[in-house]
């Protein structure tokens, strides 16, 4: 029913269309379910809203440090493929008409951080573009060697 008057002792409620008034104590209402029922509704969103907040506060961080560190990936890549080239043009320019073992190389370019496996991944992709020519050669002391010169 409704409330249809509260003084400092009871509380009188109308139950029905008849209109029946049923009067209580005060003291006799243990709670207000529907005050709680509300109250407790309205914390159960305001926590829903701050969930959904602080859900799309940590997607976008998320979103933002992944693009980052796909920003750092990228750099990265750039500088080591500018190093890359870099090495590949001076293998390039050591390399001559002469088949040449990827060791001779090495040493002709004389830089300790340049290595056998670097050169000879430099020299294949100098294979691929058409600059170079890769070619089994047979030695004096008849082991094969891979050698290498300008196309």
């Amino acid at each position: 029913g409704k409330v249809v008057a509260i003084t400092d002792e009871t509380v009188v409620f109308e139950t029905s269309e008849d209109r029946v008034r049923i009067e209580i104590a005060k003291w006799g209402i243990s709670s207000n379910d529907t005050a709680a029922a509300a109250a407790a509704a309205a914390a159960a969103e305001k926590k829903a809203a701050q969930d959904k907040a602080d859900k799309e506060a940590a997607e976008k961080k998320a979103a933002e440090k992944k693009a980052a560190e796909k920003k750092a990936a990228e750099k990265k890549a750039a500088e080591k493929k500018a190093a890359n080239d870099e090495l590949k043009g001076l293998v390039f320019e050591h390399l001559t008409d002469e088949f040449q073992t990827a060791e001779a190389l090495v040493d002709r370019i004389g830089n300790v951080e340049v290595t056998k496996a670097k050169v000879v991944n430099r020299l294949a992709a100098l294979v691929k573009d058409g600059v170079a020519v890769k070619e089994e050669v047979k030695q004096e002391d008849k082991t094969k060697k891979m050698m290498y010169k300008l196309a």
